[in-house]
């Protein structure tokens, strides 16, 4: 399991019928930034919803707000009925921060409630990094590198399970590849629990294998991620 790290109590923020929870040492910008909109522009970074991004004193923040998909986000793109989903992330990602899973440093949330609808975003820490596809994609560390990375992604996913962290999205783009390693993101509807049980790391690690699969990725690769997951070299 990586090492415990520290994560100072996130403070309360209210302004305009929108709440939000930030890092302490960053509140006045993160705030501004999630309940604003101060600083922000378009970032580069793929997704399901466009990415903010936002500087602050230690680097730049990414924003993501909550969108839906498949059918429903025909009629309620970014609405929740009865779901606080960025309240939910946010507990669940500084959680496991403090517990060393290899997560971007959380920044904080914002929601906001009509009755019962809920919409908002969350905030991190921007990486320099690539998501796992475009890193198999191109020319960097060649096969041994590849190979030797996809061992360390295996063993940051054994690390997540252990700590007792089940992710709901475990897909290919939901994993960086930094300079010091790689990194999971997107934790929304992920779960903490006491122990991960043997079906649920399963699960997660099958989910996995379909996501490369899908994108044509060698399952070679998969067979890397999953020895690094049981902790051979």
């Amino acid at each position: 399991m990586g090492l415990a790290r520290e994560l100072p109590v996130f403070v309360r923020v209210e302004r305009d019928g929108k709440v939000a929870l930030v890092h302490p040492e960053f509140s006045d910008t993160v705030a501004a930034a999630l309940l604003e909109g101060e600083g922000c522009e378009l970032a580069d970074e793929a997704g399901r919803a466009p990415l903010k991004r936002f500087s602050y004193s230690e680097g730049t923040g990414l924003i993501r707000e909550y969108r839906r998909g498949g059918f429903v986000r025909h009629f309620m793109t970014k609405s929740y009925l009865f779901d606080n989903r960025p309240l939910h992330e946010i507990e669940v990602h500084c959680a496991a921060y403090r517990s060393g899973v290899a997560v971007p440093m959380p920044l904080g949330a914002y929601w906001e409630r009509r009755g019962p609808i809920y919409r908002g975003a969350i905030a991190v820490a921007r990486l320099e990094a690539v998501n796992l596809l475009d890193y198999l994609s191109g020319d960097a560390d060649g096969s041994e590198g590849k190979a030797d990375a996809l061992r360390r992604c295996g063993a940051a996913l054994r690390q997540m399970h252990d700590a007792g962290f089940v992710h709901a999205d475990l897909q290919i783009r939901n994993i960086l590849i930094a300079g010091d390693g790689p990194y999971i993101i997107d934790l929304d509807k992920a779960r903490q629990c006491t122990r991960v049980s043997p079906s649920a790391r399963q699960v997660n690690l099958v989910r996995l294998r379909r996501s490369l699969e899908k994108n044509g990725v060698l399952l070679k690769h998969f067979d890397a991620i999953r020895a690094g997951y049981e902790g051979h070299s």
